[in-house]
Protein backbone atom coordinates (compact mmCIF):
# COMPACT_ATOMS: atom_id res chain seq x y z
CA UNK A 1 0.00 0.00 0.00
CA UNK A 2 1.26 3.40 -1.34
CA UNK A 3 1.02 6.06 1.73
CA UNK A 4 0.01 9.40 -0.14
CA UNK A 5 2.36 12.88 0.27
CA UNK A 6 0.94 16.08 1.04
CA UNK A 7 1.98 17.53 -2.08
CA UNK A 8 0.95 15.82 -5.57
CA UNK A 9 4.66 15.53 -6.78
CA UNK A 10 3.22 15.49 -10.56
CA UNK A 11 2.58 19.10 -10.42
CA UNK A 12 6.08 19.97 -9.85
CA UNK A 13 7.76 18.05 -12.14
CA UNK A 14 6.55 18.83 -15.78
CA UNK A 15 5.69 15.22 -16.02
CA UNK A 16 9.10 13.97 -14.99
CA UNK A 17 8.73 11.26 -13.09
CA UNK A 18 11.81 11.63 -9.84
CA UNK A 19 14.16 8.51 -9.60
CA UNK A 20 12.36 7.71 -6.20
CA UNK A 21 8.94 6.75 -5.66
CA UNK A 22 6.07 7.75 -3.24
CA UNK A 23 7.20 7.13 0.86
CA UNK A 24 6.80 3.87 1.91
CA UNK A 25 5.95 2.16 -1.29
CA UNK A 26 6.48 -1.37 -1.42
CA UNK A 27 9.00 -1.54 -4.47
CA UNK A 28 10.68 1.42 -3.35
CA UNK A 29 14.83 0.18 -4.28
CA UNK A 30 17.23 1.44 -1.37
CA UNK A 31 18.75 4.59 -2.73
CA UNK A 32 22.43 3.12 -2.19
CA UNK A 33 23.93 5.12 -5.20
CA UNK A 34 22.98 8.80 -4.58
CA UNK A 35 24.84 10.99 -4.01
CA UNK A 36 21.56 12.42 -2.10
CA UNK A 37 22.22 9.18 0.28
CA UNK A 38 23.97 9.48 3.79
CA UNK A 39 25.05 6.16 6.18
CA UNK A 40 23.99 7.15 9.75
CA UNK A 41 24.89 4.02 11.04
CA UNK A 42 28.15 6.05 13.36
CA UNK A 43 25.47 8.02 14.69
CA UNK A 44 23.83 4.83 17.09
CA UNK A 45 27.57 4.32 18.37
CA UNK A 46 28.72 7.89 19.08
CA UNK A 47 28.76 9.48 22.40
CA UNK A 48 26.47 12.49 21.01
CA UNK A 49 23.27 11.50 19.89
CA UNK A 50 23.22 14.38 16.94
CA UNK A 51 25.60 15.05 14.24
CA UNK A 52 25.83 17.70 11.68
CA UNK A 53 25.74 17.59 7.65
CA UNK A 54 26.99 19.54 4.83
CA UNK A 55 25.64 18.22 1.51
CA UNK A 56 26.35 19.58 -1.92
CA UNK A 57 24.97 18.13 -5.70
CA UNK A 58 23.57 18.60 -8.50
CA UNK A 59 20.20 17.52 -8.24
CA UNK A 60 19.07 16.67 -11.74
CA UNK A 61 15.16 16.37 -11.45
CA UNK A 62 12.87 18.75 -12.48
CA UNK A 63 11.11 20.70 -10.07
CA UNK A 64 8.66 23.75 -11.35
CA UNK A 65 6.77 24.75 -14.19
CA UNK A 66 7.53 26.51 -17.52
CA UNK A 67 7.89 29.99 -15.76
CA UNK A 68 10.11 28.88 -13.25
CA UNK A 69 11.86 26.29 -11.90
CA UNK A 70 15.14 24.93 -9.78
CA UNK A 71 17.88 25.62 -12.22
CA UNK A 72 19.94 22.70 -12.63
CA UNK A 73 22.99 24.22 -13.26
CA UNK A 74 23.43 25.41 -9.62
CA UNK A 75 24.41 22.91 -6.91
CA UNK A 76 21.69 22.36 -3.99
CA UNK A 77 22.78 22.43 -0.31
CA UNK A 78 21.87 21.03 2.37
CA UNK A 79 22.92 22.17 6.08
CA UNK A 80 21.19 19.88 8.94
CA UNK A 81 21.35 18.32 11.84
CA UNK A 82 20.32 14.35 12.00
CA UNK A 83 19.11 13.25 15.35
CA UNK A 84 19.00 9.62 16.61
CA UNK A 85 15.44 8.95 17.83
CA UNK A 86 14.41 5.67 18.88
CA UNK A 87 12.43 4.68 15.82
CA UNK A 88 14.73 6.17 13.10
CA UNK A 89 16.42 9.89 12.47
CA UNK A 90 14.98 13.26 12.75
CA UNK A 91 16.40 16.46 10.80
CA UNK A 92 16.48 19.89 10.57
CA UNK A 93 18.14 21.67 8.54
CA UNK A 94 18.05 24.43 5.84
CA UNK A 95 18.36 24.07 1.59
CA UNK A 96 20.24 26.38 -0.61
CA UNK A 97 19.15 26.53 -4.04
CA UNK A 98 18.19 28.87 -6.94
CA UNK A 99 15.82 29.10 -9.55
CA UNK A 100 15.58 30.01 -13.02
CA UNK A 101 12.79 31.44 -14.75
CA UNK A 102 10.99 34.40 -15.90
CA UNK A 103 7.88 37.04 -14.94
CA UNK A 104 4.79 35.83 -15.22
CA UNK A 105 3.67 39.42 -16.72
CA UNK A 106 6.20 40.54 -18.54
CA UNK A 107 8.20 37.14 -19.27
CA UNK A 108 11.64 39.35 -18.40
CA UNK A 109 14.25 37.22 -16.66
CA UNK A 110 14.20 36.60 -12.83
CA UNK A 111 17.20 37.71 -10.62
CA UNK A 112 19.26 34.86 -9.83
CA UNK A 113 19.66 34.66 -5.97
CA UNK A 114 20.23 31.91 -3.53
CA UNK A 115 17.12 31.28 -1.82
CA UNK A 116 16.89 29.52 1.67
CA UNK A 117 14.27 27.28 3.11
CA UNK A 118 14.43 25.31 6.28
CA UNK A 119 13.12 22.09 6.62
CA UNK A 120 12.16 19.07 9.41
CA UNK A 121 11.91 15.41 8.43
CA UNK A 122 12.14 12.37 10.24
CA UNK A 123 13.20 9.29 8.75
CA UNK A 124 11.56 5.94 10.11
CA UNK A 125 11.44 2.30 8.75
CA UNK A 126 7.82 1.95 10.66
CA UNK A 127 5.17 3.56 9.11
CA UNK A 128 4.47 6.35 11.72
CA UNK A 129 3.39 9.67 11.10
CA UNK A 130 4.66 12.61 12.60
CA UNK A 131 2.27 15.83 12.76
CA UNK A 132 5.65 18.02 13.28
CA UNK A 133 7.16 17.34 10.40
CA UNK A 134 7.37 15.18 6.68
CA UNK A 135 7.92 11.55 7.67
CA UNK A 136 10.11 9.69 4.99
CA UNK A 137 11.54 5.91 4.20
CA UNK A 138 14.26 4.93 6.09
CA UNK A 139 16.13 1.89 4.68
CA UNK A 140 18.53 0.35 7.65
CA UNK A 141 20.47 3.35 8.62
CA UNK A 142 20.49 4.83 4.90
CA UNK A 143 18.13 7.90 4.37
CA UNK A 144 18.37 9.43 1.02
CA UNK A 145 17.46 13.28 0.90
CA UNK A 146 16.20 13.79 -2.72
CA UNK A 147 12.80 13.44 -1.34
CA UNK A 148 12.87 16.48 1.20
CA UNK A 149 14.56 18.22 -1.88
CA UNK A 150 11.84 17.88 -4.24
CA UNK A 151 9.02 18.42 -1.17
CA UNK A 152 10.90 21.74 0.06
CA UNK A 153 12.00 23.04 -3.58
CA UNK A 154 8.30 22.05 -4.92
CA UNK A 155 6.23 23.50 -1.60
CA UNK A 156 8.31 26.47 -1.66
CA UNK A 157 7.83 28.27 -5.41
CA UNK A 158 5.84 30.54 -6.04
CA UNK A 159 4.26 29.32 -9.39
CA UNK A 160 3.56 32.96 -10.71
CA UNK A 161 6.22 34.45 -10.17
CA UNK A 162 6.55 38.35 -10.83
CA UNK A 163 9.57 40.63 -11.52
CA UNK A 164 8.23 43.14 -8.54
CA UNK A 165 4.57 44.18 -7.44
CA UNK A 166 5.01 47.60 -9.67
CA UNK A 167 5.55 45.23 -12.74
CA UNK A 168 2.61 46.37 -15.48
CA UNK A 169 3.30 43.22 -17.86
CA UNK A 170 2.98 43.47 -21.36
CA UNK A 171 0.89 45.64 -23.83
CA UNK A 172 -2.33 43.35 -24.65
CA UNK A 173 -2.38 44.60 -28.56
CA UNK A 174 0.78 44.56 -29.58
CA UNK A 175 2.91 42.77 -26.57
CA UNK A 176 5.54 46.04 -25.77
CA UNK A 177 7.13 45.12 -21.91
CA UNK A 178 5.27 48.32 -20.26
CA UNK A 179 7.86 48.34 -17.72
CA UNK A 180 10.33 49.42 -20.52
CA UNK A 181 8.50 51.64 -22.71
CA UNK A 182 7.59 55.03 -21.12
CA UNK A 183 5.79 56.46 -23.99
CA UNK A 184 3.61 53.79 -25.16
CA UNK A 185 0.41 54.56 -26.83
CA UNK A 186 -1.70 51.41 -28.60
Amino acid sequence: MVKKSKLNRSEFSNNVKPSYNSKFSNNVKPPYNSKFSIDLYSLQFSQASYKDFVITGEFTDNIGNSLIKLDNTYPVKLEFTATNAKLGYYLKGKIFYKLQGQCSRCLAGLTDKTIINEFTAFFTEQNNKNEDCETYQLWGNIINLEPIIFDTVGSNIDYNPICGEGCKGLCSNCGVNLNTSFEHNC
